[in-house]
């Protein structure tokens, strides 16, 4: 029995010496059984090396094993394993069940509203596993409780951990035992193991151990020839020498001077310590870089190597993408110029879940084999996604979300156009509820053809069958976890699960994916072995269906599946942690950033980093706290950075995979002072030719700046390359594949010439699209002026946003403009008028109007919500306001509303047919809000109201630019109604005016003052009649007040006009009417010529882009030649009228 420690620095060749002569005595005794324990995720690994180093390529009494699998090998021998192994699934399930056991008898104080928190119960679950290692037992606890005081909140809070515990090891007596209790266990028979007894065991890849391994190592120094222990140390360390945890070798301090002391207590034999310093045939002996990086870094002193090396590389990209992009190119370099296989490059990180799937899509672009060590977590595949899905919408009561995650789990007989079906008709009649799917539906929503109601109650009803029962099993009440998994069984064997899965896996295989064919091989047998493990622990549990479902997304979370290397020569992409690199050669280390290395010590426990400071102080050991695990992460990056042989990059990026800016880790300036020469490289457009992606970003470049700048050299080669590949694949009679960038050149000279495309679909696609005859109304026109293109998708092709049940501001101008009309309508049926209907009347009739427009609008939506009936109160009030002052305006007036949502159509008037230049026809129609007339004399004066629940402004360049058309086409039909009406009558225009309905804030103030101020606040905008005749006309009191409070008009002291008012002539009116019908012209020959180009204009402040609902489809981008906005100046109405004019002469 002896104690043998062999010691050196990381790369010193510790390992490769103790294997030789492990081979060799092996080969030399075979009647001795040889024990190599390493950690768990290292055994294969280890298990191929010694393999591969063996004679024989064999191996007959060398065995590798870790800790448990030693326990099994034992067990398997001599027995002692009285009962199965709980694995981590199942201690979740009974720590789950503890704390519902411990809660319902009152027993917790301070934990009880934590553990019910999301993810608290596994955090419980990792303080038991640390307590079990750690040889802690709950009686144990009491001593805790004792030492930090029954009051305290520590003490408390151990009571509870206590109580939980006890109940948790109470479950597993004389049931499980658990993966930690197996050394324990193993303790107990290990000394009736020939197996063991008189072996040679070598424990390597170590950084310590637990104290219930510690148990293990008493054992077998006892029992075993040899004991020989590998540890990474400087050999300029004293081993035995106790120091602090700052110290880069402490653990490996730690762990020789316990394995010493167990030696000691159990008589066994301590040999000197066997120094190897690699001198010879150590990792760095042709890398001296390499070999200064090992006995330098993290140690006290400033040395510094200030010669050059090529062994260390610093690379800076913008991202992690990029970042991968740029490994995989130096990858296959290194792969084609030094003759490196696959297997002797490795990839490292910080933070697996950002970059294992960047390198992933890097690797798998540049052809590159690879092995991600990492397991898979099985939430994201569509059998559990099906079952989370199911369970979530029965928990929601079919809330819209949960419905369409269940349909588009892909495990449904739906097909995708069958969801998009039932999902646009959930969405515009807001169904939500089970009840509200159970019956007919028989609503009809805008623009969809009754006929298509029969398909969508057949794929409602096929909806139902599919989850009816599932859905009303769930729902019982005070049922059984195994009932609830008996319902959940029913749906998974009812809808095929199983079948579907094993058709998937079918389909990867014959893919050639393997990785994705083993995953769905294992996930449906997981799912089944998930409910059986939950009806053994918990089956007899009364549960309620929210406590279900948390319990089984635990276990769904604790299940991860993890992959054997598919091949031999490959890329490995790990974590610095878990993944354990052997015979590297080159290293990329990527993400060198702060906040990813060192990755942030956790926060998240039962015990907080005081409560286990407090109990270190009593000399309580756990695991490793904050500042200790920090440091254990500083040894961690000594041994990665030391794994390489030849090379070691290392990578970080400027932004993170969201944008957020990041910086790079402490460790690139420490390596920037250690190396003297050593500077951040530049990219290499010659590396960059090492893969598909890199050579598409040079011809993109380089075309891009081609204008401008001549092209350089690497481009004409890279061209020239490409083309003599093309040629030659075509004289083979080769037709490249898609994936391959020769079959890419057509579409990257594409995307270079890249141009927006004016030509439009043409006169005879025009034609074919809206007819000869356009039937349009103003609202079109100025769509069309204001892009081309949103008026082809919305009028050519059709395209419309997807409606849904919601209560939008578009819907409440639509409610506004209703309630105005039926109010106008009900007052002209009783024959009253606007100016002389009194108070009570008006409210009466407003009350009824807004009664009548709420109750047929949108299908009841108002009063699908108590936000929504809030709504209409706010919406009386409006109207309340709205109405007063109407009224209040045209009292302050002589005119009278003639009449409100006037109607117009081209058959009846001339002035809406336009006989187009190209042959075609433009007929207007549309609806005027509100006409007011006054009769003085023998001239008919005419006021166009026009209701806008926005802030619209008349804006005269608008008009110019074909923006704002439609009031002076309404005045235009109107002025020629009423001619028609009376011929003997001259008819003129007074106004044409926008009302923007709202509730202003004005400031508080006596009645008198507060009406003042909400009529001026409420005053009309637009364009009036400059004659004082027709401004007396319009406000009665204007030469008295010399402010109107109803028209945008404010006299100067003189009598004249201020630059305030917006007002002109009857001349300027006559050059807006010509105007109006030119432009019209003009848009409609443009629609008919097929003008269909993405040229949005754009005034400096509004953009139609803004909230274009096809902005995703035009792809417009200014930085493409031809793109860009159609700036409208801001000008003077003079000027604007003086281009009108110049225009139509």
């Amino acid at each position: 029995m002896a104690l043998q420690i062999v010691a050196g620095g990381s790369g010193a060749g510790k390992s490769y010496k103790v294997y030789s002569e492990l081979i060799q005595r092996s080969a030399e005794h075979p009647e001795q059984n040889f024990i190599v324990i390493v950690p768990e995720q290292f055994t294969m690994q280890t298990q191929k090396d010694l393999v591969r180093r063996h004679p024989n390529k064999g191996l007959l009494n060398v065995d590798v094993l870790s800790f448990n699998r030693l326990a099994y090998r034992v067990f398997g021998e001599v027995g002692g394993d009285r009962y199965p192994v709980l694995e981590e699934t199942g201690k979740s399930l009974v720590v789950h069940k503890a704390i519902l056991d411990a809660s319902a008898g009152r027993e917790l104080t301070v934990l009880k509203g934590t553990l019910e928190k999301s993810g608290a119960p596994d955090q419980m679950k990792s303080l038991i596993s640390e307590l079990m290692q750690y040889g802690v037992s709950p009686e144990q606890l009491t001593g805790w409780v004792e030492k930090s005081g029954l009051e305290s909140l520590l003490g408390r809070k151990l009571l509870d951990v206590q109580n939980i515990y006890r109940r948790f090891r109470d479950y597993l007596n004389e049931k499980y035992m658990t993966t930690e209790e197996m050394p324990e266990v193993l303790c107990r028979v290990i000394g009736k193991s020939a197996f063991v007894r008189g072996s040679t065991v070598v424990l390597d890849g170590f950084t310590g151990f637990t104290p219930m391994q510690h148990l293990v190592l008493a054992k077998l120094m006892k029992l075993c020839r040899e004991v020989i222990l590998i540890a990474s140390i400087d050999p300029r360390e004293d081993p035995m020498k106790k120091d602090g945890s700052h110290r880069l070798f402490h653990m490996s301090k730690v762990m020789i001077r316990k394995a010493v002391q167990i030696a000691g207590e159990n008589g066994c034999e301590v040999r000197p310590i066997r120094w190897i310093d690699g001198k010879e045939k150590g990792r760095f002996c042709n890398a001296p870089a390499l070999g200064f990086l090992e006995k330098n870094i993290f140690r006290y002193g400033r040395r510094v190597f200030d010669k050059e090396q090529q062994e260390i590389h610093l690379y800076e990209a913008a991202n992690p993408a990029k970042e991968m992009r740029r490994i995989a190119e130096m990858i296959r370099n290194l792969i084609r110029r030094e003759g490196l296989m696959y297997r002797d490059i490795a990839i490292v990180n910080g933070d697996m879940e950002t970059y294992g799937k960047e390198a992933a899509a890097a690797l798998d672009e540049a052809e590159i084999p690879y092995f991600l060590d990492q397991k898979r977590s099985v939430l994201r595949n569509p059998m559990v996604e099906f079952v989370r899905s199911a369970l979530e919408m029965a928990s929601k009561s079919y809330s819209y979300e949960s419905v369409f995650r269940f349909l588009k789990s892909g495990m449904t007989d739906f097909t995708p156009g069958e969801i998009d079906v039932l999902e646009n008709y959930v969405l515009a009649m807001g169904i939500r509820g089970r009840k509200q799917y159970e019956s007919a539906w028989i609503r009809i929503p805008k623009g969809m053809r009754p006929a298509e109601m029969e398909n969508i109650n057949l794929l409602r009803q096929k909806f139902c069958e599919m989850t009816d029962d599932f859905a009303k099993g769930m729902s019982e009440r005070n049922t059984t976890l195994r009932r609830k998994c008996e319902v959940l069984y029913a749906l998974l064997t009812g809808q095929r699960i199983q079948q579907k899965g094993k058709e998937q896996q079918d389909i990867f295989e014959e893919q050639g994916n393997k990785a994705l064919a083993g995953e769905y091989a294992r996930i449906y047998p997981m799912l089944m072995a998930l409910l059986d493990k939950m009806v053994e622990v918990l089956g007899n549990e009364r549960m309620s269906l929210s406590a279900f479902r948390q319990l089984l997304e635990t276990g769904l979370k604790e299940t991860k599946i993890g992959l054997i290397p598919p091949g031999e020569d490959q890329v490995l992409v790990g974590d610095i942690e878990r993944t354990r690199l052997k015979h590297i050669k080159v290293l990329f280390f990527a993400g060198v950033n702060d906040g990813w290395i060192p990755k942030p010590v956790s926060g998240n426990s039962v015990l907080s980093e005081t409560d286990r400071s407090r109990l270190k102080e009593y000399d309580v050991e756990l695991s490793p706290d904050a500042r200790e695990e920090m440091y254990q992460q500083r040894f961690y990056l000594y041994l990665t950075l030391t794994k390489p042989s030849h090379g070691l990059y290392l990578s970080w990026s400027r932004e993170d995979p969201s944008g957020e800016a990041m910086v790079p880790a402490y460790l690139i300036p420490m390596l920037r002072k250690m190396y003297t020469k050593l500077e951040t490289e530049t990219e290499d457009t010659y590396i960059r030719l090492e893969t598909d992606e890199g050579i598409r970003e040079i011809l993109l470049e380089q075309l891009q700046k081609i204008d401008v700048i001549p092209a350089d050299d690497v481009f004409r080669e890279l061209v020239l390359d490409l083309a003599a590949r093309e040629k030659k694949n075509r004289e083979k009679g080769i037709i490249a594949e898609r994936k391959e960038i020769a079959a890419d050149i057509p579409h990257i000279l594409e995307a270079a010439a890249a141009r927006n495309p004016i030509e439009g679909i043409g006169k005879m696609m025009a034609q074919a699209l809206y007819g000869k005859v356009l039937s349009n109304s103003a609202t079109r026109l100025e769509n069309f002026a204001a892009c081309a293109f949103a008026h082809f998708a919305g009028y050519g092709l059709g395209l419309k946003e997807r409606e849904h049940y919601v209560f939008t501001m578009a819907d409440m101008g639509t409610i506004l403009h209703s309630a105005l009309e039926k109010y106008s309508k009900k007052l002209e049926a009783e024959g009253l008028k606007w100016s002389a209907v009194s108070d009570e009347q008006s409210r009466r009739i407003l009350g009824e109007a807004v009664r009548e427009v709420v109750h047929d609008y949108g299908n009841t939506i108002l009063y699908s919500s108590e936000r929504n009936k809030y709504l209409v109160k706010r919406i009386t009030a409006l109207m309340d306001r709205t109405i007063w002052a109407l009224r209040t305006q045209i009292r302050q007036g002589k005119f009278e509303p003639a009449g409100a949502e006037i109607a117009f159509r081209a058959d009846e008037l001339d002035a809406l047919n336009f006989t187009l230049k190209n042959g075609g026809q433009l007929k207007l129609r549309g609806k005027i809000d509100r006409v007011d007339i006054c009769d003085e004399g023998d001239c008919r004066y005419l006021k166009v109201v026009d209701y806008k629940s926005g802030a619209t402004q008349l804006d005269l360049p608008g008009l110019y630019n074909g923006l704002q058309m439609q009031l002076v086409l309404y005045m235009n039909a109107v002025l020629e109604s009423e001619k028609k009406k009376d011929p003997e009558k001259k008819v003129e225009p007074a106004g044409i005016l926008y009302y923007n309905i709202k509730d202003p804030y004005v400031a508080p103030g006596d009645d008198e003052t507060l009406k003042k101020e909400f009529l001026s606040a409420l005053k009309p905008n637009g364009l009036v009649r400059s004659e004082m005749n027709v401004l007396q006309l319009l406000d009665e009191t204007i030469e008295s007040s010399g402010k109107s409070d109803v028209i945008p008009v404010q006299l100067k002291k003189d009598g004249g006009l201020s630059s305030y008012s917006t007002a002109a002539d009857i001349q300027s009116f006559e050059t807006l009417s010509k105007f109006a019908d030119h432009k019209a012209l003009q848009l409609g020959e443009r629609i008919l010529n097929g003008e269909t180009a993405a040229s949005p204009y754009s005034d400096g402040e509004k953009k139609p882009c803004t909230y274009c609902p096809y902005k995703g489809l035009c792809g417009f981008d200014e930085k493409i030649p031809g793109y860009g906005y159609r700036k409208i100046k801001k000008e003077d109405s003079i000027d604007v009228l003086k281009k009108m004019k110049e225009e139509l002469e």
